[in-house]
């Protein structure tokens, strides 16, 4: 007899978790990590990894106050706007724009239970936990 289908939430977040590993892997094997401007614009550009039309740029006017940045949908793909505060800080980038590249291939839901941090991490190749601690930082700065 077959095992029951798991429709469970933690069933589905395993699922998504893998697949956010596999396609930053892919990434990875296609591009290395993504820990320059020159790399992650390769990345951004590879629909086989980032599954919609997306850009970036220092915009203040997009942002609310206190965010580093955000990804706002548009009709032809995404924009993701950052901070000006980062326009001296070109290492700060790629931590920045890759955590919501997530959101750009997965939906605004993924920020909220650690997919973001999963998916920046795994691009640039760093721990996750030391890649959260990065991006609270440059947000607190």
């Amino acid at each position: 007899m077959d095992d029951p289908i798991d429709f469970s939430e933690e069933h589905a977040r395993q699922v998504l978790r893998d697949h956010i590993v596999m396609i930053a892997k892919r990434s990875v094997e296609k591009h290395g990590y993504a820990t320059t401007m020159e790399v992650l614009d390769q990345v951004i550009a590879d629909r086989d990894v980032i599954r919609r039309e997306t850009s970036w740029r220092f915009d203040n006017d997009l942002l609310e106050a206190g965010e580093f940045a955000i990804a706002i949908a548009q009709d032809d793909g995404y924009v993701i706007a950052v901070h000006d505060s980062f326009r001296d800080i070109p290492e700060a980038l790629p931590i920045l724009i890759a955590y919501h590249l997530a959101t750009v291939n997965y939906g605004e839901h993924v920020t909220e239970a650690g997919e973001a941090e999963l998916f920046g991490a795994s691009l640039l190749g760093m721990d996750v936990d030391v890649y959260y601690e990065k991006v609270c930082a440059l947000a607190d700065r």
